[in-house]
């Protein structure tokens, strides 16, 4: 009898025991980050430079960034279809498929650390605000870590991010001003920068149009 419930039930069970196990595991994950992001654009550039060279666009697997007015409260865990299809449907039986961690969720509150320089910049005549942006993630190693991609078409921007640590956190940003093609083929306004970063510290990355804001600290 036993044998005949597990056999009717046992995906139900599987995905139940999945749910449980993420709340247990997540607060032995690891640590997590408060991320802010401020982007304005420079008014008056006395640079008129047009790069020749193109973003290279990240290739593989990406996570799309949600606005919170979209999603809120929205989650999302590396791996989660990829490790229930592999338990439940019992795919792939002998490849060995990590535990999904939470990747990174909204953050509902406003800017905190990089608020008053918000404010500055907004008030400025030689800027111009292009948007902020403020969420909570998990930090993996380089080999786990995907690119967080978001794009404005009303506003005409983007970014491609992506945090990761070996013996020092770390950062690839690939961001742009304009619009894209499908293909984004025809920026040429854009940073594409790979930087150590620090906890508890702001950092700029600027181009003579534009400049970018990051401030991460642990939370």
């Amino acid at each position: 009898m036993l044998i005949f419930y597990w056999m009717k039930y046992s995906k139900h069970i599987l995905a139940f025991l999945f749910i449980f196990s993420v709340f247990v595991y997540s607060d032995n994950s690891l640590k997590e980050y408060k991320i802010e992001l401020l982007m304005f654009e420079i008014k008056q550039s006395n640079d008129d430079e047009v790069f020749s060279s193109t973003l290279n666009i990240p290739k593989g697997d990406l996570v799309n960034f949600y606005n919170i007015s979209e999603e809120s409260n929205y989650s999302n865990f590396s791996n989660i279809s990829e490790y229930i299809s592999h338990h439940v449907e019992k795919n792939s039986i002998n490849k060995k498929i990590p535990f999904p961690s939470i990747l990174f969720r909204n953050d509902t509150s406003n800017l905190k650390i990089l608020n008053k320089l918000k404010e500055k910049i907004i008030d400025n005549d030689k800027y111009q605000f292009i948007d902020s942006k403020s969420w909570i993630q998990t930090i993996p190693s380089l080999e786990s870590s995907k690119y967080l991609f978001y794009e404005d078409k009303l506003k005409n921007y983007g970014f491609f991010i992506k945090f990761y640590q070996k013996r020092f956190l770390h950062l690839e940003l690939k961001t742009y001003i304009g619009k894209p093609d499908r293909k984004m083929s025809n920026i040429n306004k854009f940073i594409d920068i790979e930087r150590r970063l620090f906890n508890e510290e702001i950092h700029m990355f600027d181009h003579p149009n534009f400049a970018i804001l990051i401030s991460i600290n642990e939370v």
